[in-house]
């Protein structure tokens, strides 16, 4: 894997693993509590689902929920289960470090499309990453101080 995109594939590994700790800590009362404006395991959803246009350079078709849900725009009709988002957690670890592992570090520098329309502005392929741990970082704060407020120790 070239050094720029292992540098990348770090981070990613760092966040996933974040993740899925904090919905392994999460109590059973706050799961489908909606707390600073989200539910909590929707925004992790969220996370996952926003993978896809922020990486791969396309939505991640999910067959859970409609796209509202995805990109929190409404509540969940229902609660997810912590076993089913983890599966999907790893099925979409997985997408993503295959997209990783075929990245030249060449490509960084190019102009990434699905972001650079949705954005209305060129955006790389390098930051539309930066992009995407920004985003995930927000997320990741906002489910670890919802796990603090409940008294759990946060993953941070």
């Amino acid at each position: 894997m070239p050094a720029l995109i292992s540098s990348v594939s770090k981070n990613v590994d760092r966040v996933f693993d974040a993740l899925e700790d904090i919905v392994r800590r999460c109590p059973d009362e706050l799961w489908a509590r909606k707390q600073g404006g989200y539910i909590f395991w929707q925004q992790i959803y969220h996370l996952l689902v926003n993978i896809g246009t922020y990486a791969l350079g396309q939505t991640v078709p999910s067959p859970l929920y409609p796209e509202a849900v995805q990109f929190l725009k409404e509540d969940a009709p229902d609660t997810l289960s912590k076993d089913r988002l983890l599966a999907f957690m790893g099925d979409t670890r997985k997408a993503l470090d295959a997209y990783l592992a075929a990245l030249p570090d060449d490509e960084l520098s190019k102009r990434h499309e699905a972001r650079s329309k949705r954005m209305g502005r060129d955006v790389t392929v390098l930051e539309a990453f930066f992009q995407m741990s920004g985003h995930f970082y927000y997320h990741i704060g906002a489910s670890d101080a919802m796990l603090r407020d409940m008294g759990v120790k946060g993953a941070m």
